[in-house]
Protein backbone atom coordinates (compact mmCIF):
# COMPACT_ATOMS: atom_id res chain seq x y z
CA UNK A 1 0.00 0.00 0.00
CA UNK A 2 0.89 3.19 -1.11
CA UNK A 3 1.79 5.75 1.82
CA UNK A 4 0.80 9.25 1.34
CA UNK A 5 3.28 12.04 0.94
CA UNK A 6 2.73 14.48 3.88
CA UNK A 7 1.09 17.95 1.43
CA UNK A 8 -1.08 14.92 0.17
CA UNK A 9 -2.54 14.37 3.83
CA UNK A 10 -2.46 18.05 4.69
CA UNK A 11 -4.39 18.74 1.88
CA UNK A 12 -7.45 16.27 2.26
CA UNK A 13 -7.31 16.64 5.65
CA UNK A 14 -8.07 20.38 4.95
CA UNK A 15 -10.73 20.23 2.78
CA UNK A 16 -13.71 18.07 5.10
CA UNK A 17 -16.13 21.09 5.85
CA UNK A 18 -16.29 21.21 8.93
CA UNK A 19 -13.39 21.72 11.72
CA UNK A 20 -14.49 18.83 13.86
CA UNK A 21 -14.06 16.94 11.01
CA UNK A 22 -10.76 18.59 9.85
CA UNK A 23 -9.15 17.62 13.41
CA UNK A 24 -10.54 14.20 13.51
CA UNK A 25 -9.04 13.57 10.18
CA UNK A 26 -5.35 15.01 11.13
CA UNK A 27 -5.52 13.15 14.17
CA UNK A 28 -6.72 9.48 12.44
CA UNK A 29 -4.20 10.38 9.24
CA UNK A 30 -1.45 12.07 10.53
CA UNK A 31 2.39 10.69 11.03
CA UNK A 32 5.27 12.18 12.84
CA UNK A 33 6.91 14.08 10.06
CA UNK A 34 3.06 16.01 9.73
CA UNK A 35 3.17 16.63 12.78
CA UNK A 36 6.60 18.17 12.90
CA UNK A 37 5.75 20.23 10.03
CA UNK A 38 2.17 21.78 11.59
CA UNK A 39 4.12 22.42 14.84
CA UNK A 40 7.04 24.09 13.29
CA UNK A 41 3.94 26.21 10.89
CA UNK A 42 2.00 26.97 13.73
CA UNK A 43 4.28 27.21 16.95
CA UNK A 44 4.41 30.86 17.99
CA UNK A 45 7.96 30.22 19.67
CA UNK A 46 9.71 29.02 16.63
CA UNK A 47 11.49 30.67 14.18
CA UNK A 48 13.63 29.99 11.46
CA UNK A 49 16.74 30.81 10.67
CA UNK A 50 16.30 31.03 6.92
CA UNK A 51 15.52 33.96 4.78
CA UNK A 52 11.60 34.73 3.88
CA UNK A 53 10.42 34.08 0.62
CA UNK A 54 10.99 31.52 -1.97
CA UNK A 55 14.83 30.81 -3.08
CA UNK A 56 15.95 29.82 -6.10
CA UNK A 57 15.82 26.02 -6.89
CA UNK A 58 14.68 23.35 -9.09
CA UNK A 59 12.11 21.10 -8.15
CA UNK A 60 12.73 17.14 -7.56
CA UNK A 61 11.87 15.43 -11.38
CA UNK A 62 11.65 12.42 -9.63
CA UNK A 63 8.82 10.79 -7.79
CA UNK A 64 9.48 10.88 -4.28
CA UNK A 65 6.38 10.46 -2.49
CA UNK A 66 8.02 9.49 0.70
CA UNK A 67 10.82 11.45 0.80
CA UNK A 68 9.65 14.25 3.47
CA UNK A 69 8.78 11.27 5.60
CA UNK A 70 12.61 10.66 6.40
CA UNK A 71 13.67 14.29 5.76
CA UNK A 72 11.57 15.56 8.70
CA UNK A 73 13.38 14.53 11.57
CA UNK A 74 16.16 17.04 9.94
CA UNK A 75 14.21 20.04 10.01
CA UNK A 76 15.42 21.27 13.59
CA UNK A 77 18.51 22.43 11.81
CA UNK A 78 16.64 25.35 10.59
CA UNK A 79 14.90 26.82 13.81
CA UNK A 80 16.53 28.74 15.93
CA UNK A 81 17.71 27.41 19.19
CA UNK A 82 17.66 23.99 18.20
CA UNK A 83 20.66 22.04 16.79
CA UNK A 84 24.43 22.80 16.01
CA UNK A 85 25.74 26.16 15.44
CA UNK A 86 25.67 26.56 11.48
CA UNK A 87 26.77 29.14 9.30
CA UNK A 88 23.78 30.60 7.74
CA UNK A 89 25.16 29.64 3.97
CA UNK A 90 25.59 26.43 4.90
CA UNK A 91 21.78 26.42 6.85
CA UNK A 92 20.08 27.37 3.61
CA UNK A 93 22.55 25.05 1.27
CA UNK A 94 21.29 21.95 3.69
CA UNK A 95 17.02 23.64 3.21
CA UNK A 96 17.71 23.70 -0.83
CA UNK A 97 19.04 19.95 -0.91
CA UNK A 98 15.49 19.40 1.36
CA UNK A 99 13.79 21.28 -0.99
CA UNK A 100 15.05 19.76 -4.08
CA UNK A 101 14.86 15.95 -3.02
CA UNK A 102 10.93 16.10 -1.98
CA UNK A 103 8.02 16.22 -4.41
CA UNK A 104 6.90 19.90 -5.65
CA UNK A 105 3.96 20.21 -3.25
CA UNK A 106 6.41 19.01 -0.52
CA UNK A 107 8.70 21.80 -1.05
CA UNK A 108 6.05 24.12 -1.31
CA UNK A 109 4.75 23.36 1.79
CA UNK A 110 8.05 23.41 3.32
CA UNK A 111 8.63 27.04 2.08
CA UNK A 112 4.81 27.83 3.47
CA UNK A 113 6.41 26.54 7.26
CA UNK A 114 9.32 28.46 7.21
CA UNK A 115 7.70 31.30 6.19
CA UNK A 116 4.80 30.21 8.78
CA UNK A 117 1.86 30.19 6.74
CA UNK A 118 -0.55 27.57 5.86
CA UNK A 119 -0.95 26.69 2.08
CA UNK A 120 -4.19 24.91 2.85
CA UNK A 121 -7.48 27.55 3.31
CA UNK A 122 -8.72 25.29 5.86
CA UNK A 123 -5.29 24.27 7.95
CA UNK A 124 -5.60 26.64 10.90
CA UNK A 125 -3.74 26.97 13.72
CA UNK A 126 -6.91 26.52 15.63
CA UNK A 127 -7.72 23.33 13.73
CA UNK A 128 -4.37 21.93 14.40
CA UNK A 129 -4.38 23.31 17.90
CA UNK A 130 -7.92 20.97 18.22
CA UNK A 131 -6.02 18.01 17.10
CA UNK A 132 -2.79 18.22 18.77
CA UNK A 133 -2.48 20.29 21.54
CA UNK A 134 0.91 18.62 23.06
CA UNK A 135 2.64 20.50 20.24
CA UNK A 136 1.59 24.07 21.61
CA UNK A 137 2.27 25.38 24.32
CA UNK A 138 -0.10 26.02 27.25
Amino acid sequence: MARYSVSEILKKCSEFPKKEEKVEALRVNCNEACKIVLQYMFHPQVKFLLPEGKPPFKYSQFNEDNMLHSEARRLYLFIEGAGPELKPLKREQLFLDILQTVTPDDADLLLAMKDKKSPYKGLTKEVVYAAFPELFPT
